[in-house]
């Protein structure tokens, strides 16, 4: 062998190891991944709505009534509170008449769904959840009312309301009335008091 030669495998050796350093401290310092392996976002549900399917056997809804309903719903504050922290499984939409209904699942199994129909002035906002709410489950129904109907809401009587049970005696709601458009919030909860569903809906 030349002398040559193994002063060039060494600068070859040299070159391998500086190329391996840098690399190494490229992944302590937190840079970002290689273009063809993107991070996985950590980013609420809301960022990245999924498409919504026409649910078997239902024909395609109007493009625009969907949108419209769509980015209505999602800005509800029911929708927040069940999209918080959580992400989405899938959308499906069912048109059945002039009413138009959208459901959202996620993947911890909580869902919302949301129903109107323009000729009787229906509107349905129904969240279920797999573990209960951060937020105390009266302010969230507040807010939604609020959202719903303007700042005066729907007259609903927040310090008044009834008890009904379910026929399997699972679940208990607290139902509040209102005045306007015979609307009505309801806040279920499993045996242990612990919050499972919101729902406020209207029928002007």
């Amino acid at each position: 062998m030349r002398s040559s030669e193994p002063a060039a495998a060494a600068r070859l050796a040299f070159a391998a190891l500086v190329a391996a350093l840098l690399h190494l401290a490229a992944a302590c310092s937190g840079a970002p991944p290689p273009a063809d392996k993107p991070a996985v976002s950590d980013q609420p549900a809301t960022s990245a709505s999924p498409p919504c399917d026409p649910a078997p056997s239902t024909s395609a809804p109007d493009p625009t009534v969907l949108t419209e309903l769509r980015t209505a719903a999602e800005k509800s504050p029911l929708f927040l509170a069940v999209a918080a922290r959580r992400t989405f499984l899938s959308c499906q939409a069912t048109g059945q008449g002039s009413a138009l209904t959208v459901a959202y699942r996620f993947h911890d199994g909580a869902t919302f769904t949301v129903t109107r129909d323009s000729s009787i002035e229906y509107s349905s906002q129904d969240a279920t959840f797999a573990t209960p709410p951060d937020e105390d489950a009266a302010a969230i129904l507040q807010r939604a009312e609020r959202d719903a109907f303007g700042s005066d809401g729907c007259g609903i009587d927040w310090k008044k309301s009834i008890s009904e049970t379910s026929d399997d005696g699972l679940t208990t709601s607290a139902i509040f009335r209102g005045s306007a458009c015979s609307c009505q919030a309801r806040i279920r909860r499993d045996p242990r008091g612990a919050v499972t569903g919101l729902l406020l809906r209207s029928s002007c």
